[in-house]
């Protein structure tokens, strides 16, 4: 097989001219590359089958020795917060498991891991070649898109499984997000009943749900534990805004600070990371206009947990960092920007509202850009009265299974693993 692709890859690149005066759009180099990994994934397959009917006695053939029980892709650091609790269960339970990634520094090279494997795979297109042919048992990957983008499913894989990583709306991920994986593990019931809905329209089969919990609301929780408690008496506003053309901090940039200003309270802006990249002069200008003082500070730390820990009220828009900070810390918040243009997103399939946005009323308040002008308002009477309770009583329902989501993940690869050996 090895030689094989080496005479593919040959002749392929054998077509290609030594210089090339052209530009290729992001969207044709995506087609292209789908192209060229179907045409060599066909040329291999065929190559397989003449190899396995031809030149092989009957039930000669059996199961690859390479094949790997148990293997999680991750695309890179930016997940080990999702990662690395799972990893470190299962070697707690000595399951061996091979670890796939996409970050050369990735965390899992520094741990003294002896029963996971971690195996750097490259980036983009060359990660998603690999994984279009890796042999496995079992894939657990929280990436969405699988089948519909680059990350192609590869005939040698019995089972993917996906588990979230956000708290949210589990229809919140682009179109097709969960399609054509084989199994899901949900926070909670309620997202299982929107992927059902899709699958009907869709015509699809019936996916394996299973409610896990949510580790990084779990995390999150373990955290706080040994955290210092905040002893300020005075009240502080954290402004956490997501990115993008809907982020409050794009739209609303000096009127929102403004605003805050007018209040008693202590500010804390903390801009999303992707800002930086984004709109760089946006955010060195309202810097400039709002540099640090006693009243206000901007946080680009990589911990958001100081920054929730000391401000006792939150203000963002479609993040779902809202309900990680009302869900564990039973705070208030106030949601901007609720106007989402869903046609990208699985949730504009769906026949009615998604969770999310009645939830967001009952953590706390909901205001459009018509409303503006009574923030401040608004954040007296959130301080004045006492939602505590009542965003407790949601969180009970939106978030299942407390503390025990990663141990219900290694608690189903068990299971999995062990159904695995009996099939032949």
């Amino acid at each position: 097989m090895k030689k094989c692709l080496i005479i593919i890859c040959g002749l392929f690149y054998a077509l290609i001219p030594s210089t090339a005066f052209a530009y290729l759009d992001p969207a044709t180099g995506n087609a292209m590359f789908t192209l060229a990994v179907t045409i060599i994934s066909a040329a291999l397959f065929g190559c397989q089958y003449l190899y396995e009917h031809f030149f092989l006695f009957r039930g000669a053939f059996k199961r690859n020795k390479n094949t790997i029980p148990l293997l999680l892709y991750s695309e890179g650091n930016a997940y080990r917060g999702w990662f690395e609790p799972i990893l470190d269960e299962l070697e707690k339970r000595r399951i061996k498991t091979v670890y796939y990634t996409s970050a050369e520094d990735d965390f899992c090279f520094q741990k003294n891991y002896r029963h996971i494997s971690p195996v750097f795979i490259g980036k983009g297109n060359r990660a998603y070649a690999k994984m279009a042919f890796v042999k496995a048992d079992i894939v657990l990957m929280t990436t969405p898109g699988l089948d519909v983008y680059q990350l192609k499913r590869s005939r040698y894989v019995k089972k993917y499984v996906h588990f979230y990583h956000g708290c949210d709306d589990q229809c919140f991920y682009k179109l097709f997000g969960v399609d054509y994986y084989d199994a899901l593990l949900t926070d909670s019931e309620i997202n299982g009943t929107y992927v059902r809905e899709l699958e009907h329209k869709r015509n699809l089969p019936a996916k394996e749900l299973v409610v896990v919990g949510n580790i990084k609301l779990d995390e999150l929780q373990k955290s706080i534990k040994d955290a210092p408690i905040k002893n300020d008496i005075k009240k502080t506003i954290l402004l956490a805004p997501s990115w993008g053309r809907e982020s409050c901090l794009y739209k609303y940039g000096n009127r929102i600070i403004e605003l805050l200003l007018k209040t008693d309270c202590r500010i804390i802006i903390r801009p999303h990371p992707q800002m930086k990249i984004d709109k760089p002069q946006l955010l060195r200008k309202l810097q400039n206009d709002y540099p640090d003082s006693e009243r206000l500070r901007w946080d680009f730390d990589t911990d958001n947990l100081p920054s929730m820990l000391q401000s006792d009220l939150m203000i963002s828009d479609f993040s779902s960092i809202v309900f990680e900070y009302a869900f564990v810390l039973h705070k208030p918040v106030i949601t901007l920007s609720q106007n989402i243009n869903l046609e990208q997103y699985d949730a504009s399939d769906l026949s009615a509202p998604v969770w999310r946005f009645p939830v967001s009323k009952e953590i706390g308040e909901v205001m459009d850009e018509n409303q503006m002008d009574d923030l401040p308002d608004v954040v007296g009477r959130l301080f004045d009265a006492d939602i505590k309770t009542k965003i407790e009583t949601v969180a009970d329902i939106y978030w299942t299974n407390h503390g025990k989501c990663v141990e219900n993940i290694v608690d189903y690869i068990e299971k999995q693993l062990e159904g695995q050996k009996d099939t032949p």
